[in-house]
Formats: structure tokens, sequence, C-alpha cells
């Protein structure tokens, strides 16, 4: 804080009490003002805090929705291959009528599924395990970041979801070793073997390529908007002969956004009194589904719910935090606008310092020029009263030597006193002259060095020039003769050169032609050497 030096400069037994309550009053000020600032600038740290916790909140929602993403994803893909494997069954009920050799080729095929199957049953439970675990991290990142709401069901647990896909392939498993186990129709005569119709071959052609596109997209369309899924199975069957149940089913679905697999081809089936076990299990199977269905439609409205809960969470907390710190810059404003009018801020204290010529019209500044008055007119008073004094002291001496001379005015005094009057003024003369004297000495002596100092300066200014030119001049010099000696050595090189290569000329032209006139040496180098050296 930047203190007036009227009250600073006063010693302290000249400080009057107000001086030093003012004095008090303003450290006191000065100290609530930096409190002021402190808690300013900690309420601004944690407005940060909080907003970088906000964005990490949303980083979290954002990594749990993809992990969920993820889970739908592979659900699918799960259902998908829970729907082949039905449309295999039902494949296999109707070529159960056939002849033994189509028998086998089934079998065969239902061999290779059921391998295919147990092959692929450990990565299967390795992906339910992995969805588990995601789903329950995930879970519990949205149940530790989102505050319950009111009005929503509860989720519905993973290890129920991977219990009833394991009761799913279990019952898939125990068709598919039932059908490789049961005899064939008719005995062992064969049959002429069936062909399928042109219109279902299409339907079917169809509806694998529809299953394809749902499959690819599923996962963006469960995330969009799930659809409720239905499906109905009809069927009727007629008792013929010998315990033969000759049926037709049509197995009919629609096909909803969450990439559920379209059924619509008729299918034919012909089957012996274990084919209504076989539709008991694939409408298990079914409902199933639709259970599984139902319950990822619940979650993902969950999900929803949760989405827009926190959507609206972080909406209200960026507002929250725009009014908080709009309140804050209000109330730090205010507390720099008092300082400004209390003196204190820093822009203040740097026009005291610098000396500006405007006169700033603050609470201290005022303070400190009534301070500076109040010191000015104390000083003025005693002043004041020393000069009165002293023109009493001078009138009293005055009267008295008045009165001396009165009482003492003779022919005598007055010589006297014109002697003293002489003496004073030779004196005074003699004073004037050495005052003078000394004057134009000093005149003449500083005019001396100021001469002297200028013409040195000025020979010294020449010299410094002089080196100038003189370096300027060695430096090119020395550039020069760096240049013609590394011309020196490119024309040597060159000569070198034009030798060796003279030589081998030389050499290959003796090699050529051994007669050949020789040439000397050193008449074809003596003028090389010497335009060289040139």
């Amino acid at each position: 804080m930047t203190t007036t030096s009227s009250a600073v400069d006063r010693p302290p037994s000249q400080l009057s009490a107000t001086d030093e309550d003012m004095a008090t009053l303003l450290d006191v000020m000065d100290v609530h003002a930096e409190i002021h600032q402190n808690q300013v600038a900690g309420i601004g740290d944690q407005i940060d805090a909080m907003h970088l916790e906000v964005k990490n909140m949303s980083e979290d929602m954002r990594l749990a929705n993809t992990d969920r993403s993820q889970e739908i994803r592979q659900i699918v893909d799960m259902k998908g291959t829970l729907e082949n494997l039905a449309n295999t069954v039902a494949r296999n009920e109707l070529v159960r009528s056939e002849p033994a050799l189509e028998n086998v080729q089934i079998t065969e095929i239902l061999e290779d599924v059921r391998m295919q199957l147990k092959l692929d049953l450990p990565t299967v439970l390795r992906m339910l395990r992995e969805v588990k675990q995601s789903s329950m991290c995930a879970a519990k990142i949205v149940s530790d970041a989102t505050p319950a709401i009111s009005g929503l069901p509860a989720d519905s647990s993973s290890s129920a979801d991977v219990s009833a896909v394991n009761n799913k392939l279990d019952a898939l498993l125990a068709i598919c070793q039932a059908l490789r186990s049961s005899p064939t129709v008719d005995g062992d005569q064969p049959q002429p073997e069936k062909q399928f119709s042109p219109q279902i071959q299409n339907n079917v052609g169809s509806r694998r390529l529809a299953q394809a596109e749902g499959e690819t997209h599923a996962p963006k369309e469960i995330l969009e908007e799930p659809a409720p899924h239905s499906s109905v199975i009809e069927g009727s069957s007629v008792i013929k002969g010998s315990g033969v149940i000759k049926g037709s089913g049509v197995i009919k679905g629609s096909s909803d956004t969450n990439g559920s697999s379209v059924i619509r081809e008729p299918i034919v089936i012909e089957a012996d009194n274990g084919g209504s076990s076989s539709n008991e299990q694939l409408q298990e199977v079914l409902n199933f589904l639709r259970e599984d269905h139902g319950q990822r439609t619940q979650q993902m409205e969950q999900q929803a719910d949760s989405v827009r809960y926190l959507n609206e969470l972080n909406t209200w907390l960026e507002a929250f935090v725009s009014s908080g710190t709009a309140q804050i810059q209000d109330v730090a404003t205010g507390i720099k606008q008092l300082c400004k009018e209390l003196g204190t801020s820093d822009e203040t204290e740097m026009h005291d310092e610098g000396g500006g010529e405007g006169r700033q019209n603050t609470v201290l500044a005022d303070l400190r020029r009534f301070l500076a008055e109040s010191d000015a007119r104390g000083r003025d008073g005693a002043k004041l009263q020393s000069t009165v004094d002293g023109l009493i002291a001078a009138i009293n001496e005055d009267m008295r030597k008045n009165a001396e001379m009165r009482s003492t005015y003779t022919t005598e005094s007055v010589i006297g006193f014109i002697d003293r009057q002489r003496q004073d003024q030779e004196r005074m003369l003699r004073a004037i002259a050495t005052e003078l004297s000394n004057d134009i000495r000093g005149e003449r002596l500083r005019f001396v060095e100021a001469m002297k100092e200028a013409t040195a300066i000025n020979v010294q200014v020449h010299v410094e020039e002089f080196k100038k030119e003189l370096t300027r001049e060695v430096l090119l010099m020395t550039q020069e003769v760096s240049r013609l000696q590394r011309e020196r050595q490119t024309l040597e090189q060159q000569i070198a050169d034009l030798f060796s290569f003279y030589a081998k000329q030389k050499h290959a032209a003796a090699v050529a032609t051994p007669r050949a006139p020789s040439v000397d040496y050193q008449q074809a180098q003596t003028p090389q050497v010497r335009r060289g050296e040139a």
C-alpha cells in the first residue's frame, strides 16, 4: 500500500491522534480488500473444478453408452445365430420324410452344425462373459454418476440373460440330437427326392438377404427406436394312417427396427409324432426371444431416460455454472469498483507511484489530501508563530536601542555611529569584491575545463572512427587474401587433375603406339605451373 509522504515523513512525535486513526483505518481496509480478493479467487477455482468434474462425468457416460451399444450389437449377433439355428431345424423338419440319402445329408449337415456350435460355444460364452462384465461396469458407472429417477423400472440382471441364452442353446442341441437319432419315414425304402418349388427357393433367398441386411443395420436401428416384436405360429395337423402327421405350418413375423429377421415363406412340414416336441421347443425358443427382446426394449428405454436425464442435468449444471460465474464476476466487478473508489487497486497505486497529473477522486486520495493539507496548515501556523515571535523580539530590541540612544544621544555617539557605518560598508565592499573575484575565477576555470573536455572528446571520436575504418579495411583485405588462397587451391587442384589426365592419356597412347614421340613432362608442366602461380 502506498501512503502519502506527508503522513510518513513526519516523526512519530508530531503524529496526531487523527493521523494514527486514519493510518489504522487504511491498513484495515487493505486487509479486507486482500481477503475479499482471495475469497473470489477461491470461488473461481471451485467453479473451474466443478466444470471439469461435469465434463469428466459426460465422458464417462459417453463411454458407458459406447459399451452398451457394443453389448447390444453382440446380443443382436447372437440372436441372428439362434434364428439361423431355428431356421435350420425348421428345414430339417421339412425334409424328415425325404429318402434315406437326403436324411443322411441332413444328418451330416446337422452334425456339422452341432460341431460348429460346439466349437463356437466357448467363444459365445466368452463373449457373454465380456458382455456381462461390460454391462456390469457400465451399470456401475451409470448408477454412480446418475441419481435415481423415480418412476423407472429397475435394470434386468445380466446373469439372467446369460442363463436364458444358455438354456436356449441347450434346447437347440437337444433338438439336433433328436433329429439325428430319429428313424426314417416309411421304413428304409428310398423315396424319390422332392424338389422345392421356385417360390420357396426365392422366399428362402430373399429371407436370407433380408436377415443379412437386418443384422448389418441392427445396432444403429436399435439405438434409435426399438419397436415391438411379434411372432405368430399358425398351423394345422391332420392324422392319417399309421401315426404320420402331415401338416402345414406358417411362421409369420414382423420386421422391426432392432434387426430381427423376417420369416414370410410358407414351409411345408411333414413330421412324425416327434414333430410336436420340436414345435414346442421352437415355440419356447421364440418365447425366450420375445422375453429377451422385451428386456432389451425396457433396458433401452431406461438407457434413453438416463441419457435424457444426464443431458438435462448437464444443461442445468452449465446454466448454474454460467449464472454462478456471472454473479461472481458481478461481485468481483463491485469489489474492484469499491477498491478503485477507496484507492487500493493496483491501477491507483501505479498512478500514485507514477505521479499522474490528474487528481483521483477516491476516498483514500481525499484522506491523504486532507492529511497533507492539515500538515501544511500546521507547518504554516508554526512558521507564522515563529515569525511573529521574531518580529516581537525585533520590535522590543529596537525600542530598547531607541531608548538607549535617546538617553545617550551626543556628538561622540554620532561620530562613533558614523565610524561603525563606514566599517560595515567597507566590510560589505570587501565581501562583494571577494565574491565577484571568486565567481570570475570559477567561471574561467569551468570554461577552460569545458574546452579541454570538448577537445579531448573530439580527438577520441576521430581516433575511434579511424580505428573502425582501419579494422574494416583489414577485414576486407583478409577476406580478399582468403579468397585468393581458395582460388589458388582450386587452380592447383585443376592442374593436378589435368596432369593426371595427361599421364593417363600418355600411357594409353604409349600402349597403343609404342613409337609415338615422347613429350617432355617438365616442359609441359612449366607453363601451367607458371599460370597457376600467376
